[in-house]
C-alpha cells in the first residue's frame, strides 16, 4: 500500500510471486493452493505410478483396489481420507491467510496513525520489518530443509524419478515460500505492535473511551492471533488423523512445539505492554483525584462557602469514579477467553499425539 511517505504493508515474497502470474490475484491463489495441495500430489503420485487411477484414489488417501476388486471401508481408511481432507483445507487457508493478515494491518493503519507520536512517520518505522523480504526466506529455508528430510526415504522407495523430483521440488518450494510469508507476517505484525505500544502513544482521554482508544491495538492483536492458531488447529487436527494411520512425521510434532508456544508469546507480548501505559494512566488518575480531595477535605473555607466546596467535593468524587472505570487490558476479557479456547485445544491435541507416538499406540 503506498502512502504519502513511504510505503508500508508491502505485498510479501509470496504475494509478489503470484502477481508475476499476470492472472487474477485471487485466481492465482487458487491454483498455487490446488498445485500445491490435491494436484501436486495427484501429479507427484502419477509420475511415479504411471496410473492416474492410482494417483487419483492416492490422492484424496483412498486405498486402490487394481484388479483385485473391492477394498472394504474401515476406520483407518476414513481417517486416511478426512485427514487428506483437512491437509488440503488447510493450504488453502494459509494462502488466502497471507493477503488477509497484510489487509488487516492496512485496514487499521489510519487508526495506528492517530495514535502514533509522530503520526505516519512512527507507523513506517515500527512496522518497517513487516514488508522485509529476507526473514521471509530464511523461513523458507527452514522449511525446504524440513521437506528435505524426506528425500532419504522416498529415494529409498523409488518414488522421486526424473519426472516426480521436479515436482516434489517444486511443490516443497512453494508451500515452504507460503508457511515462510505468513509466520512472518505474524509474527512481524505483533512484534511491531509490541514496538509501538512502547512509544508515547496519543492516548485518548478517559472521559471520551475508557479504555483510552487502544481498542485498536488489542482487536488487532486478537484478530491475527485467532486465525493463527486456528491454522494451527488444522494442522493438529490432521497430524492427529494421519497419525492414526501412521502417516506423520515426529518433525511435525517438533515444529508444533515451537509454534504454540511462540505464538502464545508473541499474543501476549503487545497487550502486556499496552497493559502496563494503561494501568500507569489509570494510577496517575485516581491518585491525583484523590489528592485533590483529600486537600480540599483539610482546606478551612468560611461558612459561606461550604456549598462551593461541596460541589467540589461532589465533582471530584464523581471524576474519581470516572478514572476508576478505566480499563487496564486493550482488549475485552471474553475475548481472551475464545482465544485461550482455541490454544487449549491446539495444545491438548498437541499433548495427546505426544503421548501416542512416545507410547507406539
Amino acid at each position: 500500500m503506498a502512502t504519502k511517505n513511504g510505503v508500508l504493508f508491502r505485498p510479501t515474497t509470496f504475494e509478489n510471486l503470484l502477481t508475476r502470474l499476470r492472472i487474477p490475484f485471487t485466481l492465482g491463489l487458487v491454483l498455487v493452493a490446488t498445485f500445491v495441495g490435491p494436484l501436486g500430489n495427484f501429479l507427484f503420485l502419477f509420475s511415479v505410478s504411471n496410473d492416474p487411477q492410482s494417483a487419483f484414489y492416492g490422492t484424496f488417501g483412498m486405498a486402490y483396489a487394481g484388479e483385485s476388486g473391492y477394498i472394504p471401508v474401515n476406520q483407518y481408511y476414513i481417517y486416511s481420507i478426512i485427514g487428506n481432507a483437512i491437509w488440503y483445507v488447510f493450504l488453502f487457508y494459509v494462502a488466502f491467510l497471507i493477503p488477509y493478515l497484510r489487509l488487516k494491518l492496512i485496514k487499521v493503519e489510519p487508526d495506528l496513525i492517530a495514535l502514533s507520536p509522530n503520526g505516519r512517520k512512527t507507523v513506517r518505522e515500527t512496522f518497517r520489518m513487516v514488508s522485509k523480504a529476507t526473514p521471509q526466506l530464511v523461513i523458507t529455508i527452514v522449511f525446504m530443509v524440513i521437506y528435505a528430510t524426506s528425500v532419504p526415504e522416498l529415494a529409498s522407495k523409488g518414488e522421486l524419478t526424473a519426472f516426480s523430483t521436479p515436482i516434489y521440488v517444486l511443490r516443497s518450494f512453494l508451500r515452504s515460500l507460503m508457511f515462510g510469508s505468513v509466520l512472518w507476517l505474524y509474527c512481524a505484525s505483533l512484534l511491531g505492535l509490541y514496538r509501538f505500544g512502547k512509544k508515547e502513544l496519543r492516548l485518548k482521554s478517559y472521559h471520551e473511551d475508557p479504555m483510552l482508544g487502544t481498542e485498536v491495538l488489542g482487536r488487532l492483536s486478537f484478530s491475527i492471533s485467532s486465525v493463527y492458531f486456528l491454522g494451527l488447529l488444522l494442522f493438529t487436527m490432521q497430524m492427529i488423523l494421519g497419525g492414526l494411520v501412521g502417516q506423520t512425521a515426529i518433525i511435525n510434532l517438533l515444529v508444533l512445539l515451537v509454534l504454540v508456544p511462540a505464538g502464545l508469546a508473541l499474543f501476549f507480548a503487545p497487550l502486556m505492554c499496552t497493559h502496563n501505559v494503561m494501568h500507569a494512566v489509570k494510577r496517575n488518575e485516581i491518585t491525583s483525584m484523590r489528592k485533590m480531595f483529600s486537600e480540599l477535605t483539610r482546606t478551612t473555607e468560611p461558612v459561606e462557602k461550604d456549598d462551593q466546596r461541596m460541589i467540589k467535593l461532589l465533582t471530584i468524587e464523581a471524576i474519581e469514579r470516572k478514572a476508576l472505570s478505566i480499563r487496564t487490558w486493550p482488549i475485552e476479557t471474553p475475548i481472551t477467553g475464545k482465544l485461550a479456547l482455541i490454544t487449549i485445544s491446539v495444545t491438548a491435541t498437541m499433548i495427546a499425539r505426544l503421548i501416542q507416538i512416545l507410547l507406539h499406540l
